[in-house]
């Protein structure tokens, strides 16, 4: 198997049915996908039994929510040499796997890709680099978690990041930073495909739970790793919200920003 595509979802169906869709029209049809449904009802098994035909489908029910635990529980059986993570409410183009594999192919020192990604609506570029090689500090901007395929490894997600938990993003990134320092590797840039995803809005509420997660991942990357560069990257998006409350607009969205970057900070335990 070369692809394993995990997908942890709750709250979504018809956004399922149609990342299944996209994948279903892949050019590239040598993958599996793993659904871990955390939802109370069981809605999304008739989407299984419609899309199975067309590619290898692993249905697993979930009685824990969170996002993080979900995908660990599929990475623990996944087969592909290759891993991706699309979210229940993205899709891919038609040749994301095939351009994802070529570049794998062609280049045996990379250890993750990440594709070009836009919004599902407006069709604006969120993700891009001018970059073709990746390395840690490029991770930040230009990997999302729908955007990154790695090689197979044994690196899980931390369960105390991420969709579901109190500090509710950062997974995807300290996902890759202990990959990257693990492996020794580093990525590379597909932009001759795109995956389509909702743009975040600004939503005040994420704002503070993005900013929790944030700070929580600067301190394990400063602490754990010794990386004395994640301190300096945090005190500067501290700064960055703190001056933005000092401007008056929307002064709420950063009072709210810099608020979480403390806690986070604070709470983290490492």
């Amino acid at each position: 198997m070369r692809f394993s595509l995990i997908t942890a979802t709750l709250g979504r169906v018809e956004e399922v049915r149609c990342l299944c869709v996209s994948l279903s029209k892949q050019t590239f049809k040598d993958f599996e996908l793993y659904i871990v449904d955390q939802n109370e009802h069981h809605e999304l098994e008739d989407i299984v039994r419609n899309f199975e035909k067309n590619f290898i489908i692993h249905y697993i029910r979930s009685d824990v929510k969170g996002l993080s635990y979900n995908r660990n529980i599929a990475l623990r059986m996944c087969k592909g040499e290759i891993i991706g993570f699309p979210d229940d409410d993205c899709y891919y183009e038609v040749n994301v796997l095939q351009e994802v594999n070529e570049a794998f192919s062609s280049r045996e020192e990379v250890g993750f890709c990440a594709v070009t990604t836009q919004d599902t609506v407006t069709k604006r570029v969120c993700h891009i680099s001018q970059k073709a090689y990746l390395y840690k500090k490029d991770v930040l901007k230009a990997c999302i978690s729908y955007n990154i395929f790695v090689r197979k490894n044994t690196v899980m997600f931390d369960e105390r990041l991420g969709v579901g938990t109190y500090f509710s993003s950062g997974e995807e990134t300290d996902y890759l930073y202990s990959f990257i320092e693990n492996y020794r590797t580093c990525g590379f840039f597909v932009d001759r495909t795109a995956v389509y995803h909702p743009a975040n809005n600004a939503d005040i509420s994420k704002v503070y739970k993005y900013s929790l997660g944030f700070a929580a991942l600067q301190k394990k990357d400063w602490i754990m790793r010794r990386n004395y560069k994640a301190l300096f990257v945090y005190l500067y998006y501290l700064l960055r919200a703190f001056c933005g409350m000092l401007l008056i607009r929307n002064f709420i969205k950063h009072w709210y920003s810099f608020g979480g970057k403390i806690i986070g900070f604070v709470k983290f335990k490492v």
